[in-house]
């Protein structure tokens, strides 16, 4: 890292990192600044690589981000940025949790592996743990953002989908809320695994409690007539095109749609403009964890697509929750 900073030549630097993860952000901070460069801690909530504190950079006049825990989403930066994935380097809780998980995987002989960043560099030992018990594993490569081999990311599992016609299950390793996401988006039987807690979890039950409720959503969705399109302001999760053609498509059908910018979309952000509904172009994942928290429905732009009958709910369902949605997608219907 320190032969990056001296190549950018940045005599200033942005620290962040997610909860968890901010202590060990205060000690790279004085590595750093021992070595004569002005340092900067972020202490605002970081969600993910597509959640990257350019603006904060620049309002301190940054030369440079270091983003600890995540990898790179976002491909064009307006400030040079370095990613420190903070790999765990001891597989012990790992191999732990995994004979905890032998019980659920036992009717699967060929596994389809999912792991989040932390745990990548041990993907060679969870295929030699299952191939001494006679159990295969297959390991696919993403397509969108992820930028290793079987990685998944919280809105992004195209790494999973070339691989799920191969295998009987998935097995995501890293947490309950990446096993989640990988159930929405695959429609195949997925087991999570946290190393950490030894948290090991079937995903069936939590992806029917999600889907009714996503379900639920779209039914209250049909009466809302003022609907605010919300458009991030995060640099990887602004995706204005998208707002603008839902935005669009509601206006065709008579509703008054307006689109509303936010850096955290929560329902105190939003609960005073008054709207009946919202889509969210932002982070996929505020729908499925929050949307229950909030007072009026919180649709995905796929969602959306169901609620003015271009998509079917089986439809949905079969290519997953998190369909990605682009506007020329949007703009087709």
């Amino acid at each position: 890292m320190e032969k990056r900073l001296e190549r950018l030549g940045a005599s200033k630097v942005l620290l962040e990192a997610p909860n968890g993860l901010k202590r060990t952000m205060l000690n790279l901070a004085e590595m750093l600044s021992s070595t004569g460069r002005e340092v900067v801690l972020s202490a605002g909530r970081c969600h993910g690589g597509c959640d990257v504190a350019f603006e904060e950079a620049k309002a301190v006049g940054a030369d440079a981000v270091v983003h600890m825990g995540h990898t790179r989403m976002v491909r064009q930066q307006p400030i040079p940025a370095i990613y420190l994935e903070c790999r765990y380097t001891d597989p012990s809780p790992l191999l732990i949790a995994l004979e905890e998980a032998l019980p659920l995987l036992k009717s699967c002989r060929r596994i389809g592996l999912g792991v989040t960043v932390q745990w990548l560099d041990f993907t060679d030992v969870v295929q030699d743990f299952f191939r001494e018990r006679g159990l295969t594993t297959t390991l696919g490569s993403s397509r969108r953002n992820a930028d290793n081999r079987c990685q998944v990311l919280g809105c992004e599992y195209s790494a999973l989908e070339g691989i799920k016609e191969k295998v009987d299950c998935l097995l995501v390793i890293g947490s309950v809320f990446h096993g989640l996401g990988a159930a929405l988006s695959m429609n195949l039987r997925t087991i999570a695994l946290e190393p950490l807690s030894q948290r090991v979890e079937e995903m069936g039950q939590l992806r029917e409690t999600v889907l009714r409720q996503r379900y639920a959503s779209i039914t209250r969705f049909q009466e809302a007539h003022r609907v605010g399109v919300i458009v991030s302001t995060k640099t990887g999760q602004r995706r204005p095109r998208l707002a603008t053609r839902a935005a669009s498509l509601l206006r065709r059908q008579g509703r008054a749609a307006f689109q509303v910018t936010a850096d955290e979309v929560t329902e105190s952000a939003l609960a005073e403009l008054g709207f009946d509904g919202y889509v969210n172009t932002a982070c996929p994942r505020v729908s499925i964890e929050d949307g229950p928290l909030f007072s009026a429905p919180l649709l995905l732009p796929s969602e959306l697509l169901i609620s003015l009958g271009f998509l079917r709910w089986e439809e949905l369902i079969n290519k997953g929750l998190l369909l990605d949605m682009n506007p020329r997608e949007m703009a087709s219907k």
